[in-house]
């Protein structure tokens, strides 16, 4: 899951990446050097697959959106 932001019909960014676990959505952010999967009350670091897949989705997401300049 992401959110991308919209603006008059016109994709403006790429917001945060989730995805689905078994305590709810979480969302990857890096806290002192570690990746780790934040979803409401809870936080779990996460495996290498897990960030690999999550940077794959956001840039595919990206160049889908015309957000990528290359």
């Amino acid at each position: 899951m992401a959110i991308v932001p919209c603006k008059d019909g016109v994709f403006t960014g790429l917001g945060s990446t989730g995805v689905g676990t078994d305590r709810g959505l979480a969302y990857l952010l890096l806290r002192d050097g570690r990746h780790m999967l934040a979803g409401h009350n809870f936080e779990i670091p996460a495996e290498p697959e897990q960030v690999e897949k999550i940077h794959r989705f956001s840039a595919d997401l990206k160049q889908a959106l015309g957000l990528d300049p290359s």
